[in-house]
C-alpha cells in the first residue's frame, strides 16, 4: 500500500499525543509527530524518542509473537515516519468495563495471569539484563527522563543504585533477583476484549516493554503502573 496516500482520507483514532494514529481499513497507522509539531495539549515532544518507543514497540512485539501465545498485533511496516499495524477488532476493557459481567472479568483475569506468566518465561537477553530492545536498550517508561544512566545494564546489582532516581521509590528487589520480560504499560485500555467481551482479543502498545527485576516491586511502588485489575492478579 502507498500508506501516505492512504493517510489522506483515514480517521484519526484519538487526539495526537506524540503521534498521530490513524485507522486505514483493518489497519492502524502511527505517525510521529515533528520535532515543531504540537500535539493536542500543545506541547512538543523529542522526536528522537518517539522514534525508540516506536522501535521497542516493533522488536517487543516481535519477541511477544515469538516465545508466546499472547495475541499481538502483527507488524506490517516499520519506518522511521510511520508504523503500521494489523488492527485488532474489539473494544479496551477501559472502555468496556461498565459491561463486563463478574464472570467474564474473572476469565479475563485468568488470561492475563497466564499471559504474565508466559511473558516471565521469556529467556533473558545475553547483551543485557535489564533494559529495552529499542537501539540504545535503554528503559524506555521511568518518570525520570532526565537522569543519565537508563540502561541497559549488564546485571540487576548494577541496576538497583539507579532505581530510586529513575522511579522515586526505594527499591524491595535484592541483587539476586531475577529479571523478566514485562509489558510495562498494561492498563486497561491496552487489553482488548471480543466484541462480544468474552475473552481477550488482544493486547497492544508494547513500546515501553522490556526486561526488569520482579514487576511485581515496581507496580506495588507506581500506582500508575498497572491497572487494577492486573495488580490484583500479579501482586
Amino acid at each position: 500500500m502507498d500508506w501516505q496516500k492512504e493517510l489522506q482520507n483515514a480517521t484519526e483514532l484519538q487526539p495526537a499525543h506524540r503521534r498521530h494514529v490513524y485507522r486505514v481499513e483493518k489497519y492502524i497507522v502511527r505517525v510521529p509527530l515533528k520535532a515543531d509539531e504540537k500535539d493536542y495539549f500543545g506541547d512538543t515532544h523529542d522526536p528522537h524518542f518517539t522514534r525508540l518507543c516506536d522501535e521497542n514497540l516493533v522488536n517487543a512485539t516481535r519477541l511477544v509473537q515469538e516465545y508466546t501465545t499472547i495475541p499481538v498485533p502483527k507488524i506490517v511496516e516499520h519506518r522511521p515516519e510511520m508504523t503500521v499495524l494489523e488492527r485488532i477488532e474489539g473494544v479496551d476493557l477501559e472502555e468496556a468495563m461498565d459491561r463486563v459481567s463478574p464472570r467474564q472479568l474473572e476469565r479475563i483475569k485468568l488470561e492475563v495471569r497466564e499471559y504474565i506468566t508466559e511473558l516471565w518465561s521469556i529467556p533473558v537477553p545475553k547483551d543485557f539484563v535489564v533494559g529495552s530492545f529499542c537501539i540504545t536498550k535503554e528503559l524506555l517508561f521511568t518518570p525520570n527522563r532526565t537522569y543519565a544512566h537508563r540502561g541497559p545494564f549488564e546485571s540487576v546489582a548494577e541496576y538497583r543504585p539507579h532505581y530510586k532516581a529513575l522511579w522515586g521509590t526505594e527499591p524491595r528487589f535484592t541483587d539476586d533477583t531475577r529479571t523478566v520480560f514485562d509489558h510495562m504499560d498494561l492498563f486497561q485500555s491496552n487489553i482488548i476484549l471480543h466484541p462480544n467481551l468474552d475473552g481477550i482479543a488482544g493486547i497492544i502498545d508494547w513500546e515501553y516493554a522490556g526486561f526488569i527485576p520482579d514487576p511485581r516491586d515496581m507496580h506495588v511502588g507506581d500506582a500508575k503502573a498497572v491497572s487494577d485489575v492486573v495488580r490484583d492478579i500479579i501482586v
